[in-house]
């Protein structure tokens, strides 16, 4: 829920933790997942990124393929460095923007990064990428 769906009001985490409590007794890995961008405010005082950080979350980070996506993507994992959070990220093109994305972005993605995933295509090998991404939890 946003702020501008809460129409300001705080969001009730103690409802949150106890929902969160409830689903991991029955779960190994529990998604949530957040909608608009990592700084969409949720109430007057926290963000997307103050949920990762409250439940110490991976985040994966889901870019478009349209123009302006290699700025859009460098920005967030710029931030995602600078607040120590782990994360992986992916690419989601939509057919209208593939050829564009083929000729001018992909190609500056793959020579800066080592590996892009992309939702479509390479949904399992994200999967073990974001599992791998997870830090290990010590179960001595």
């Amino acid at each position: 829920r946003s702020y501008i769906a809460s129409k300001t009001s705080p969001i009730a985490y103690d409802q949150i933790d106890t929902a969160i409590e409830k689903i991991e007794a029955s779960c190994d890995i529990l998604l949530i997942e957040g909608a608009g961008g990592i700084l969409v405010p949720l109430d007057s005082e926290n963000t997307m990124l103050d949920l990762v950080k409250r439940y110490d979350a991976t985040l994966l980070l889901v870019t478009h393929c349209k123009l302006g996506c290699i700025n859009d993507t460098l920005v967030n994992l710029a931030l995602l460095e600078q607040e120590n959070i782990p994360h992986c990220w992916a690419v989601n093109c939509q057919e209208k923007d593939l050829k564009s994305y083929e000729e001018i972005s992909l190609p500056y993605f793959k020579e800066k990064f080592s590996t892009v995933y992309h939702v479509d295509s390479q949904i399992e090998s994200l999967a073990q990428a974001l599992l791998d991404t997870i830090p290990k939890v010590n179960q001595d």
